[in-house]
This record gives structure tokens, sequence and C-alpha cells, in this order.
């Protein structure tokens, strides 16, 4: 609660706070599942003031963390396309399925997202992730 009034605070005094801030608070309070109805609308500030895959992947994944999936997996597929080229739609998008229970789409985006990213360690993370769907 007191970090949660301290970011709070944060964006009352910093009126021209950029978009790196709302995804900060929002990843925050994501991390520690609290406030996740705040979260999202935080997450969505952000696309506001900037919309790239960063914001809009955070946001998606608030909307079916507050039990939007309907919206949270539209948003994750548009995202894909939009950013086609890019290996962190497709790593972004597949964090929206995973935590929508959605395993098979999942897998189908960390494989793209391999396709696309240009060096190793980052493959290697992305088939870490492949290998823990099958845990799941």
């Amino acid at each position: 609660e007191t970090t949660f009034s301290h970011i709070e605070n944060q964006f009352r005094t910093l009126p021209a706070f950029s978009w790196q801030g709302w995804v900060q608070g929002a990843t925050y309070l994501q991390n520690n599942d609290y406030k996740l109805d705040v979260a999202l609308k935080w997450a969505a500030r952000a696309v506001q003031i900037d919309r790239s895959v960063q914001t809009i992947g955070l946001h998606a994944k608030l909307l079916v963390l507050n039990g939007n999936n309907e919206d949270g997996l539209k948003e994750a597929n548009e995202m894909r396309k939009e950013w086609a080229n890019d290996w962190r739609s497709h790593y972004s998008a597949a964090e929206v399925y995973e935590e929508a229970e959605d395993l098979k789409k999942a897998e189908e985006a960390y494989k793209k997202a391999i396709d696309l990213a240009n060096d190793e360690r980052t493959k290697q993370v992305l088939m870490r992730r492949i290998d823990s769907l099958k845990e799941k």
C-alpha cells in the first residue's frame, strides 16, 4: 500500500509523466497482483501516450488479468498483425495467450518470435518459455 501510494502520488505531481512511468507503475501492480483494475487504467494511459508493442502488450495482458479475455486476446491478435515482423509483438502476444490459458496459440506465437529473433540468447529464452508451457 505504501509503494502504491508513492507511485500514485508521482503521477499526480508529474503531469507530463512519460509513458514509461505509467508502464512501470502498471507492471509493479501486476507483478504484485495488487489493484489490477488500477494497473489496467495506468496501462491504458501509457497506450494513449505511446502506442507500441510494450504498451499494448501490457494493456492486453491486464485486460485478461481483469477477466476480459475477449478484448485482451483481440488486442494481442491486432498487435501481432500491426507489428508482424517484430519478434517482440509475438512474444508479448504469447504471454497474453498464456495468461488466457490458450497454450496452443501461445506456443505458436513463441515459435513465430523465435523465427524473427536475431540473437541466440533471445531464441534460447523463447525456447524455455515453450518448454514451460508443457509443464502446465
